[in-house]
């Protein structure tokens, strides 16, 4: 799990994984869009909505738990 957050921390940065941790569903819901609307971001957009479509959230729980981890 410390490599997915070490991996995420590479590629959005601090502040943007800390803003993925913080922002409440529809927030993140608009950043995804904001995303995917980006050529660079679709892939990036294509993933989290992955994460947020899991009916368990068990997809975004690990994820959090891999941000915290490598945050601090």
């Amino acid at each position: 799990m410390d490599d997915l957050g070490r991996r995420l921390l590479d590629l959005l940065g601090e502040p943007a994984c800390r803003e993925l941790l913080e922002r409440p569903e529809p927030e993140r819901a608009a950043l995804i869009g904001r995303l995917y609307a980006s050529e660079r971001g679709q892939a990036l957009a294509e993933v989290l909505a992955d994460v947020e479509g899991d009916p368990d959230d068990l997809t975004r729980l690990r994820l959090i738990a891999a941000l915290r981890e490598v945050l601090g």
